[in-house]
């Protein structure tokens, strides 16, 4: 399929900067802003997103180079990328890391009630 490009996409340097996330809370990341897809200003389209590196389950790119999803795991991911793709190529973005911080359990809570303690968990 012919997407209008003449080059392979083009990185806008130091824009892909990924935040941290809490394991099992909604994340979101619009890494197309990493791009100059605005041919009237030396751009190019992009026609593909892939993730690049281990990314933490449970999170993936869509077609609009979103990066959405529930993290399943916690912990630091390093050397993260995004990279974009047309029908002249691929470019990835600049390495970036992300950390997950794992959910807190509320196990072993002990709650007041009306005088009395109530453990939850």
């Amino acid at each position: 399929a012919d997407d209008g490009a003449t080059g392979s996409p083009v990185l806008i340097a130091d824009l892909f900067n990924p935040p941290d996330g809490v394991q099992g809370l909604a994340y979101n990341y619009n890494a197309s802003g990493s791009f100059n897809t605005d041919t009237g200003e030396g751009g190019q389209p992009v026609s593909g997103w892939a993730l690049g590196g281990t990314w933490p389950a449970g999170l993936s790119i869509n077609s609009s180079g979103v990066i959405s999803g529930a993290p399943t795991d916690s912990g630091l991911f390093t050397n993260l990328t995004v990279i974009a793709s047309n029908s002249q190529g691929t470019t990835p973005t600049a390495i970036a890391d992300v950390s997950i911080i794992a959910s807190v359990a509320h196990e072993g809570i002990v709650v007041t009630h009306n005088g009395e303690d109530v453990t939850h968990g």
